[in-house]
Formats: C-alpha cells, sequence, structure tokens
C-alpha cells in the first residue's frame, strides 16, 4: 500500500471537533485498509481493457443499468467520465463504479481503406437471386486481381449471402441488411467496406478459425436485434461512429474513430477503444481480453410441431394435465384448479466458467389469476422430481409436500402473490404480479426467497407489484431473458430481464447467488425446467419461442428410465433387509443398463439403520444386491435420489415385494420384530441345495436377532412365488427336511402351502433342502401359525428368502438340418450365402451332472429370459482364415419351451462353430456364470456374389481388332462378396470353386467357345489381372466368318453353387449372365501378296494387302495402319519348308534383296525388290507377318495351316504392255 502522509493540525480551543476530525479519520484508514487491492491498469496499448478512449478528452458515460462485465476491476483508461456520482452504477465494472484514469489508450494506426471499383448497385433478396456467393456468381461484382474481389453498394432484404473462399480481400461499397437477413463472412480473410454498414434487422457470422478482419469506412449502425458472432478473432476498424440499439449483439475487438453509443440492451462481447463510449438503457459490455471470444451456442424451440420432441421429458404431480403443445405454444396449465405440471430440457449446462441465458414469450390468461410458472435449475445429479402445487409454483414446498428435487434456482412468474409468501424457509409475504427467484433447497427445507421484483418486495406490497402484470396478456408477447453468469470464480451472476414491445428492461438486477444465505454451491452440471401451478384460482400458462444459449453444453446421451427394487418377506428389525436394485432402460424393465451406474439411495437418516456400505452404490450388469438395516419397528420407504447416467426426469422408483405387482407404494418397506429368517444360495436349476437354515428369530431389543423357540417340533407351511416369468405351466418348487429322500411338491402361493414337520434345535433353527428344475428368481415363503397345544396360540411368523436359479448353460443348434462332416469341411454341401440370414434355436438347459460333457441333451429350462446373451463364432475351416462379422452379437433369450430362434448371419465363407453364453448378472445375480453349453457345427458358407471393378479393354489395332490377335486387358479385378458386396477372404484354394472365363456374344449369339483361356487364380476373395491379354479365335479351317462390329466381351465365374455375376445392369451380358467389359469391332483378317514382273536391272514392286472378310468375300482393310510385317528375306537359297523358291538358283556374286517400310497404311504397302549380279529367273518367298494374319494358303499342301501369305518377282522375264495387241519384231 502506498505510503500515507497525514500532517494534523488543529486548535486546542476546539477540542470536539478534532476528536470528530479524528472518528472520520479512522473511519478512513479503516476502508483503505480493508478495500480490495486491483492491479493498476497500464493504458499504453491500444485495448489496455473492456473499455477506453483514444481521445486526449475521451468520456465514459454509464447509464444506472448499464455494465462491464467479466472485467471485475475498476480501472478504465478515460481522460473524462460523465454521470458519475448520480447515474453509474455501483458495480458497473463489476465490484464497483467504474474508476478513470485521466490518461487515454494508444491511438492505432489507421488501416489501409480500398476502394471498390464496381459503381453498380445490387440487391440480395427472394425476388432477385438468393442465395448469392460473392468471389463466385459473376454478376455480383468482379474480380480485381487474383486475390480480390470488389463489389458495388449492396442491399440484403429477405435474404441471404457469403464469400467463396477463391479470394483473400473483398471490397464492397456499402453494406445494408433488412429483414433478417443473413451474411456469412469467411474466417482469415479482409473485408473492406468502402461506406458505412446498416444492419437493420441482419445477422453476420464468421465462420471459421483464424484472424478476421472488418473495415468499414464509414459508420456502424446495428437495430432491430442484429448481430454479427463466430468464433474468428475478429478485428473490427471504424472511421466514423458505432451505434447499437434495440437489443443489438457483436462479438470482436472495435476500433473507432468516432463515437460508440450502446442503446436499449444492445451488447458487446470483447473490447472497444473509441473517442467516446457511452453506455445506455440496459447495455454492456463483455470483457473478452484479445482472445478470440467463444460465440453462445442457441438451442431454439417454436413449439410448431403436433407434440414435444425428443428434447423434452414431461410430467405431472398434482390434476390430470401433462405439459403438451396447444396451438403453437408449450401450455404448462389449463384453467383448472390444483394443477402442478413439469417439462426438463435434455441437455446438460456446466455451473462452472459459463454463461447461460433464457429467453420466451410467456402467456397467462383465461381464468381467475393464478398461481403462475417457474423456470428451474436444478442439480443434474438429483432426478428432477417437481414440487408442491399452487403458490410454491411446482418450486418450492408445503407441509409434507417436497419441494422440487435437486432445486438449486427457481425464478418465478408470479401471478397470484403467494410464491414470495410460501414454499421456503425465508419468505417476506404475498407480493401479487412480481418475478421471484428462489434458492436451493432439498425436501422441506431450504428454497429460500433470494431476489425480488419492487425492490425485493419492499414496494407496492398491497397491489400489483408489476405493470404491465404477469398475466392478462394471450396476445401480450411478453419476453423474459434469464441471464445466469458463471464466469468469474466462485460467482453465479443471476440477471432477470423483461420486453414488453420496447425493449428490455431490468426486473432483477445482476446479483451473486454464490454469495447468498443457505444458498448451495453451484452444481458441476445443472438441468433446466420449467414449472406449472393452479391452485383453488387459475390461469392458462403458456409459452414459446424459447431460446437457450450457452457457452458451454453437451446432450443427455444415456438415460435410465427408472430404478427398481425387488424384495421378498417380511423385513426384520434384527437382520438388514437384501433388496435387488436394477437400472430400468424402459417402462416395464425387460432392458437393463448393462453398463456401469452409481446410484444415489434414499433413505438418507442413519440413526436407526440405513443402507449397508452407505447409500451411495455403484454397479454394472444392469442389477445388484443392496442391504437396508431399520432397528425400529415400522415403516421405511426406499427409493433412488439421483444417478450416474442420469435418471429420466420425473420418473418413480418402483418396488415389488415377492411375486406382487410392480408399484411405487410397495417402496415402503415394514420391518417386525420377528419371524423366520431364510437364507437360500443361489443354485444351478435342477441341482438341489442341501442343509438350508430356517431360522425362528426374534428381536432382543437391541438389534440382535435371538430364537423365538427351541428344541420343539413345529408345523410350518411353506408355499413359493415366482419372481420371474415363469412358462403358462410352471415347475413346483420341491421341498424335503434335511435327511430326508422323499421331496414334496409346494404350491404356489399362499392357498397351496405344504406343511413340513421339522425340528429346531437350541439355536431355533432346522434344516431343508431345495430343488428347483427351471431357471429364474423364485420366493420361498414360511409361516408358522401358533396352537394352543404348542402354548402359543395367536402367535403368527413368517419368513421368506428367495433365490436365483440358473441355467447350467445354453445349448445352440440350427434350425435348418445340416449335414457336414469335419473330415471334409470344403466338401459340404452349400448351406447359406456369407451375409445371408438363417436361424440358430437356442434353449437353456439343466444341470445333470457335474462335469457334463455334453448338456443338449439334458432336460430344458423353458422359463430363462435375458437380455444381453452373447452369440460368438469361431472359424472353423478354412484354417488361419477371416472369422468375419456375426450379425446378431446380442440377443434375449425368450420363455417358452421352444426356446429362441435368434435370426444370424456370418459376413465370411467356411465352415463355422456357433455358441451362446452370457457373464452378465442374471435376475441380479452373479453367483454362476452362464456357459456355452456346445458348439454347433453350420456350413457351407459360400459367396453371395461375384462383382467386377473397373477393367479396361484395348482394341488390337485402333478401331478394330482381327481374330486371334491379343487384346490388352489392365486392371481387372473379380470380387466374391457376401450379401453386404464385402470382400469374403476366405474364398481361396479348395473352397473356391468358381471357374473364371472370359465371354463374347455377338447380337445375343453365344460365341464364348472362341475365346482365349482365362488365366487367373482366386487369391483372398480376389482374382486380380494387372496386365495380360485375351484374343477371340477364327473359325477352323478353311472358313472365314463375321465381320462383328458390336462383339461385346465380358468375365464371368461360374461356381456349382450358383453364385450370381452383379454390376451396373447396363454393364451385364444378359444371354450369358457375365460382366461385359467392352465392346469390340471384330474381323477376321489375312495378309495378300500379288505376283511381279520386271528386268533384272530395274528395282520391283510388289503390292501388299491387308483384308477382311466382309461376310460374302475378302475385301482391302483401308482401316489397317497399325500392322507390321518383316520384308527381309530370310535366305538366299531355296528352302521349301520355309517356302523359298530360287528358280535358278544364285550363282557367285549374285543376290535378291527385298526390303519395304514394314508397317501397312490404309491397308497397303509396296515391297522393294531387287537382283543384284544380273540374276534372271523366279524368285518365291513368303513374308513374315503376324500370326492372325496368316491364312490357310495351302502351299506346303496342308490347307489346315495358317501360313505366312507369298508370292513370285519374276526378274527378266518382261511380258510386255498389256495394251499392245501384237509385237513385230524390227531388224
Amino acid at each position: 500500500m502506498n505510503n500515507l502522509l497525514l500532517t494534523l493540525r488543529h486548535s486546542a480551543t476546539n477540542v470536539g471537533a478534532k476528536l470528530r476530525w479524528l472518528i472520520n479519520l479512522s473511519v478512513l484508514l479503516l476502508s483503505l485498509l480493508t478495500f480490495e487491492a486491483f492491479a493498476a491498469i497500464d493504458c499504453n496499448s491500444v485495448f489496455p481493457g473492456p473499455a477506453q478512449s483514444h481521445d486526449a478528452q475521451g468520456t465514459l458515460y454509464m447509464q444506472s443499468n448499464a455494465r462491464i462485465e467479466g472485467y471485475n476491476q475498476p480501472d478504465v483508461c478515460f481522460v473524462n467520465v460523465s454521470g458519475y456520482q448520480w447515474e453509474m452504477s455501483n458495480t458497473a465494472c463489476g465490484v464497483s463504479k467504474c474508476e478513470v484514469t485521466h490518461t487515454p489508450s494508444n491511438v492505432r494506426s489507421r488501416v489501409n481503406f480500398l476502394q471498390s471499383n464496381d459503381p453498380y448497385s445490387y440487391t440480395v433478396s427472394p425476388w432477385t437471386d438468393t442465395p448469392v456467393t460473392f468471389g463466385q456468381d459473376f454478376w455480383y461484382g468482379y474480380a480485381v486481381s487474383s486475390s480480390r474481389w470488389d463489389v458495388g453498394r449492396v442491399v440484403i432484404n429477405y435474404g441471404s449471402a457469403s464469400f467463396s473462399n477463391s479470394y483473400d480481400t473483398y471490397v464492397i461499397r456499402g453494406l445494408t441488411f433488412y429483414n433478417a437477413s443473413k451474411l456469412t463472412l469467411l474466417a482469415g480473410k479482409t473485408y473492406i467496406i468502402d461506406g458505412t454498414l446498416n444492419l437493420n434487422s441482419g445477422a453476420i457470422n464468421v465462420v471459421g478459425s483464424g484472424s478476421t478482419k472488418l473495415y468499414i469506412n464509414g459508420d456502424y449502425r446495428s437495430d432491430g436485434s442484429s448481430t454479427l458472432s463466430g468464433d474468428s478473432d475478429l478485428d473490427v476498424y471504424i472511421t466514423g461512429n458505432m451505434t447499437m440499439t434495440s437489443t443489438s449483439q457483436t462479438q470482436g475487438s472495435f476500433y473507432v474513430e468516432g463515437d460508440v453509443t450502446l442503446e436499449n440492451n444492445s451488447i458487446i462481447t470483447g473490447q472497444v477503444s473509441a473517442r467516446n463510449v457511452n453506455i445506455k438503457s440496459g447495455s454492456k459490455i463483455i470483457y473478452a481480453g484479445s482472445a478470440p471470444t467463444t460465440p453462445l451456442t442457441c438451442f431454439t424451440d417454436a413449439f410448431s410441431g403436433s407434440s414435444l420432441g425428443d428434447d423434452w421429458v414431461a410430467a405431472r404431480s398434482s390434476g390430470n394435465f401433462t405439459p403438451s403443445i396447444v396451438n403453437g405454444r408449450l401450455r404448462l396449465t389449463q384453467s383448472v384448479t390444483n394443477q402442478a405440471t413439469s417439462a426438463t430440457y435434455q441437455r446438460l449446462f456446466p455451473g462452472d466458467d459459463n454463461l447461460v441465458t433464457i429467453e420466451f414469450n410467456h402467456y397467462a390468461y383465461g381464468g381467475s389469476g393464478a398461481d403462475g410458472m417457474a423456470v428451474v435449475v436444478s442439480d443434474a445429479r438429483v432426478t428432477p422430481q417437481p414440487g408442491a402445487f399452487g403458490g410454491p409454483l411446482g418450486y418450492g414446498f408445503k407441509p409434507g409436500i417436497p419441494g422440487f428435487a435437486g432445486g438449486w434456482l427457481g425464478i418465478g412468474l408470479d401471478e397470484y402473490g403467494n410464491y414470495s409468501a410460501e414454499g421456503g424457509s425465508t419468505n417476506v409475504g404475498s407480493r401479487r404480479q412480481s418475478v421471484v427467484i428462489r434458492g436451493s433447497g432439498s425436501g422441506t427445507s431450504g428454497y429460500r426467497y433470494l431476489r425480488g421484483t419492487c425492490n425485493n418486495g419492499a414496494y407496492n406490497t398491497g397491489t400489483n407489484c408489476l405493470s404491465p402484470a404477469i398475466d392478462g396478456n394471450s396476445n401480450g408477447n411478453y419476453r423474459y431473458r434469464i441471464t445466469i453468469d458463471s464466469r468469474v470464480a466462485g460467482g453465479s451472476v443471476v440477471k432477470v430481464e423483461r420486453n414488453t414491445g420496447s425493449g428490455y428492461s431490468t426486473l432483477i438486477d445482476s446479483f451473486n447467488v454464490n454469495s447468498q444465505s443457505g444458498q448451495s454451491a453451484a452444481p458441476d452440471n445443472f438441468l433446466l425446467s420449467l414449472t406449472g401451478s393452479t391452485g383453488s384460482v387459475t390461469n392458462i400458462h403458456e409459452m414459446d419461442n424459447l431460446q437457450i444459449c450457452a457457452l458451454k453444453s453437451s446432450p443427455v446421451d444415456t438415460l435410465i428410465d427408472h430404478f427398481e427394487f425387488d424384495y421378498s418377506g417380511t423385513p426384520l428389525t434384527c437382520n438388514p433387509q437384501t433388496l435387488t436394485l436394477k437400472a430400468c432402460m424402459n417402462a416395464d424393465c425387460s432392458t437393463l443398463y448393462t453398463g456401469a451406474v452409481s446410484a444415489t439411495l434414499t433413505p438418507t437418516d442413519t440413526s436407526v439403520g440405513g443402507w449397508i456400505g452407505g447409500n451411495v452404490v455403484s454397479f454394472s450388469g444392469g442389477s445388484t444386491s443392496v442391504d437396508l438395516a431399520h432397528t425400529q419397528v415400522g415403516n421405511v420407504t426406499v427409493g433412488v435420489q439421483g444417478s450416474d447416467p442420469l435418471t429420466k426426469a420425473f420418473s418413480q422408483t418402483l418396488c415389488r415385494n415377492g411375486s406382487g405387482a410392480v408399484s411405487s407404494a410397495a417402496c415402503t418397506l415394514n420391518f417386525a420384530d420377528s419371524g423366520f429368517m431364510l437364507s437360500i444360495p443361489d443354485k444351478l436349476a435342477g441341482k438341489p441345495v442341501s442343509n438350508i437354515l430356517l431360522k425362528a428369530v426374534k428381536s432382543d431389543g437391541s438389534a440382535q436377532c435371538v430364537p423365538a423357540f427351541a428344541n420343539v417340533t413345529r408345523q410350518v407351511g411353506f408355499w413359493s412365488q415366482y419372481i420371474s416369468d415363469v412358462i403358462a405351466d410352471p415347475y413346483n418348487v420341491q421341498l424335503r427336511a434335511s435327511g430326508q429322500t422323499s421331496w414334496t411338491n409346494i404350491g404356489n402361493g399362499e392357498n397351496q402351502a405344504k406343511s413340513l414337520a421339522l425340528a429346531f434345535d437350541s439355536h431355533g433353527q432346522a434344516s431343508i433342502d431345495v430343488n428347483y428344475a427351471d431357471a429364474g428368481k423364485v420366493e420361498l415363503d414360511a409361516r408358522y401359525t401358533g396352537a394352543t397345544s404348542s402354548n402359543d396360540q395367536g402367535l403368527v411368523m413368517n419368513g421368506a428368502g428367495s433365490f436365483v436359479s440358473f441355467p447350467v448353460g445354453l445349448c445352440v443348434t440350427p434350425q435348418d438340418e445340416i449335414k457336414c462332416s469335419a473330415n471334409s469341411y470344403a466338401g459340404c454341401s452349400a448351406y447359406k450365402k456369407a451375409g445371408e440370414s438363417f436361424n440358430l434355436q437356442v434353449k437353456a438347459k439343466a444341470w445333470n451332472a457335474d462335469n457334463d460333457p455334453d448338456i443338449c441333451d439334458n432336460p430344458d429350462t423353458p422359463s430363462f429370459a435375458m437380455n444381453g446373451i452373447t452369440m460368438a463364432h469361431e472359424l472353423l475351416a478354412p484354417v488361419n482364415g477371416n472369422s468375419g462379422d456375426l450379425g446378431t452379437k446380442q440377443f434375449r433369450q425368450q420363455i417358452g419351451t421352444d426356446g429362441t430362434l435368434v435370426e444370424q448371419s456370418v459376413s465370411e465363407v467356411g465352415i463355422f462353430g456357433f455358441d451362446a453364453s452370457t457373464d452378465l448378472p442374471y435376475e441380479g445375480s452373479s453367483a454362476f456364470k452362464i456357459p456355452a453349453g456346445n458348439q454347433a457345427r453350420i456350413g457351407r458358407f459360400y459367396p453371395a456374389a461375384f462383382t467386377v471393378e473397373s477393367a479396361t479393354l484395348t482394341e488390337g489395332c485402333g478401331s478394330f481388332t482381327y481374330m486371334d490377335q491379343p487384346i490388352n486387358v489392365t486392371k481387372l479385378v473379380m470380387n466374391a462378396v457376401n450379401t453386404s458386396s464385402q470382400l469374403t477372404t476366405n474364398y481361396h484354394d479348395e473352397f473356391a470353386k468358381g471357374i473364371a472365363s472370359w465371354q463374347a456374344e455377338n447380337n445375343g449369339t453365344d460365341l464364348s467357345a472362341r475365346m482365349s483361356t482365362f488365366n487367373g487364380d482366386w487369391k483372398e476373395g480376389q482374382i486380380t489381372i494387372d496386365k495380360s491379354t485375351l484374343s477371340f479365335h477364327r473359325l477352323a479351317p478353311t472358313n472365314a466368318d463375321g465381320p462383328f462390329p458390336g462383339l461385346a466381351v465380358g468375365v464371368v465365374a461360374v461356381d456349382p453353387d450358383v453364385i450370381p455375376m452383379t454390376r451396373n445392369s447396363e454393364q451385364i451380358m444378359p444371354t450369358l449372365a457375365a460382366v461385359k467389359l467392352g465392346t469390340l469391332n471384330m474381323r477376321h483378317g489375312r495378309i495378300v501378296l500379288a505376283n511381279t514382273y520386271g528386268p533384272e536391272n530395274q528395282q520391283l514392286l510388289m503390292p501388299v494387302q491387308a483384308q477382311y472378310w466382309n461376310g460374302s468375300s475378302w475385301q482391302l482393310n483401308s482401316d489397317d495402319s497399325c500392322s507390321l510385317v518383316t520384308p527381309a528375306l530370310q535366305t538366299q537359297v531355296t528352302d521349301a519348308a520355309l517356302g523359298y523358291v530360287f528358280d535358278p538358283a544364285l550363282a557367285n556374286g549374285q543376290s535378291i534383296q527385298r526390303e519395304g517400310d514394314g508397317k501397312l497404311s490404309n491397308g497397303e504397302l509396296q515391297l522393294l525388290w531387287s537382283a543384284n549380279g544380273g540374276y534372271q529367273g523366279k524368285v518365291t518367298a513368303p513374308l513374315t507377318v503376324d500370326d492372325w494374319l496368316k491364312w490357310y494358303w495351302g502351299w506346303n499342301g496342308n490347307n489346315s495351316e495358317l501360313l505366312d501369305p507369298r508370292a513370285s518377282v519374276y526378274f527378266g522375264r518382261y511380258r510386255g504392255n498389256d495394251r499392245i495387241i501384237n509385237w513385230r519384231e524390227v531388224r
């Protein structure tokens, strides 16, 4: 603390004045010593705090209900302040008034404002084009460069627009919004408005993350509940003034060269620096530092459907009306007396470091003026249960009627006035037409009056508190806003506002709930509920247009429907009562929640007993056993107060005693001081349990059990009750006195009781044996009625014990007859397609002998029923294959003599073993596991289809292919798949029976026999051909056919299991059921040579021609510009085997040369022959061509052999001019 130097001067003659001055000084010193210290603000930056002025004469002006929130220190960087003494609130800056430093903040350098080059104006509306994307729609502006897009003046009226990601900078000449129009900005870009931004009922949303710049070379005006929001770090520079009215909201860092004025409940979330800052009429700045602000996530419900959706759980605690949608509003009560209703929104809101706002339209009308409704904030750990009807508005309590379970805050809209007068531990008396906040409570304590309108009820005590009133507004459209702000550590600041047509006004100003006397700490998570109430005076109460916004929230995922307790017999004060607790997922508790559960049990009082081990129990598997002690005769009501996962709002804990009905009434246990204690261990069905003690006891007054009688024989009646469901003709429980050999079948129900003579020893104990051949939970009841002969006439002793009878295991068999030998799995008959459904029959079996190798021939336990039975499978063949997936992994075993049919499937190929078992508790007991009794061998499963992935065929010669010419095939993949089109990787080796082949057809004629052999093997369910060839063969010699200009070529795999080929319908060859790979232009071709003649001293030309069969004759194939030949001669001597003839033979120094281009052009080429050394004679030689261009020439005497074409050239034997008619010798 700064040193304080005080100089005291006084007059000795004025002792009284001196004394008064010293007293005032001591008070000043005390205040200085106790005032909380805050770090002085450093104004040497652009944004040192939430609000500041960069002007040397800058002024801060704040009206009485204006606030700077999220700051909680007084210093702000302004030179001047206006209205400090009389207008500024004492909590304007959270902890106190705002204190100006008389020092401005730093001036920011002006940004570079670009000007738009687009001179046009545009309107975006439903009657033009909407939505519009600037930077993409080329009739809205144009690209100035690769990174900049310019737009002219834009008006968005009832429309929406956005910006493309193609440009970094957008320059707009001016921007105006009307009628709830929307504009979406992409984060990370720069937006320059070369003019004014008018947000008149509009919304700008920045999507994405990163630094976003919005520069406005003009004014920023926002009204009509307009918003500027987003996740981005938003930097805003404004050269003019910034004016916000009519509940407008914006967020970011705002540097404004002119003035900032906030009016009519407007909000800036972030920070602002301006010349002058004026915060008026309920407006505020929520400080978010220099970091990006986190937007509120909002959830809305306009109640426009016919019924409440899954987001709500509605209930009633008094009357016959449950909240429902009526005429587009949520009606909470009718105008009917003594109604109390509630509806809980299914979402969790963290209690710390959060900001939650609740807005809604409220209507109360049509009755005599009572009572009202409340918005309830409750601890999510406690299952919501409504409070008392009437004046407490479903939140507070009445004598004998508890308040809202887990209630933390109840904001009541009270018409009649009794919400202030009753319902809590502290009240202030009736205050009609008021809004009141009550605090936390439990049962019939707490729920204290915290705050209320009319100065906490001090004003207008005899008349209406508020004007306009709460009710009488069937069309008044009054809108309320409740804010709960817990972003400051240790604080939960609550505020209530109302808008009756001229903007929000404060009804209950901000106050810290956590600092209120008797208020419990904020819950980790809270739920929001609505309650409505009438008493002897009534109104219709409705809500509409609900909006809940929060920084943090999460959906309620898993929700337990309710909890149930099961117990047996009459509880005794000298012995804890065992109960089975079940977590039910549906109304009839046929499905249990088997995950981890933590439940808080009631009662919580431990003065006369309580829950053994404490009232918080954790378990999994759906159920558990708990023990309750109560040492006094009388009633105890059990229940579950709350749980994790949460329990459905307003659900009731239900109970059942023995085989009685499930009800909430059965949750009241009556403890007696004498009776039988009977503890029967859980057992295997059909296996007797011996030496079970039946104890006759009574309380000795100290919570200890002592014998009720000893060393006597008494006739005790026994009967059974089936706690779990049984078949129509149930099995009997069998009973005998220990040591006896014969069993007695006892009846079901007290009227069928059977009596046994039992000898009780000195400890009051007798032994019995019990057996039950079926499965289920059974209660064994015992009763002794005293008689005159035993001197105990009038004595009645009751007792009961329950036990669970388990099946010894589960037997699985296929519904269909399957013959499959383990010696040859691959040879087993086809059973089902992989993925195809089939039925398995599952039966629960009774015990027959220990270590039984085959329980499937044991008696059935037809009453066994259970959820969560696990179906497992094992791949038996092929070895080391893929087990695949089961279609049904869990199922419910049903009661019945025929067992349960389970629809099953397996995704893979092969032979499988199936079994069923469970490790979950059965009827609340984990005494035994229920194992698999066998493994059913089932199969053979085979693929459901063959599919072909993309493959490419390439014509052999450009636009056509010659018969026998190789055709390139690339990237062919054939798959063996299941019914879900998934690959069956076990389809290989002996389990892959499909043989693949190439297929061909022309105009419906099957020509597949002429296709080459398919080369490819199945490997893990696939045949893969990366690069290969196929060909279409010619007819047998010497036939020719074709052409086939549309020859369809495909592939098929033929499996004896009749597996179809599948692909798109246009790719199936209907005649062949094959998958079409492509269409080829197929021709039967050959090469032909012509003889030639000429002088030996000249180069002679021999024509070569490619021909194809046109259906009737051979013709030039002018499309062939790709075939290659080998012009060179292979020998210079006669070789009959090769087809060469030199007549006469070449002499020394003579040679023959043949040459040419070697590649056909338009179906033709010329061979060039030359004779060297003056050779004269005939040379016959073949031309080497590809096999598919050979023909059956027969020059070797074999007309069925394909041979190269050949022809002769004659040197020195010129045949003359064909045009000369007669030669004449000239001498």
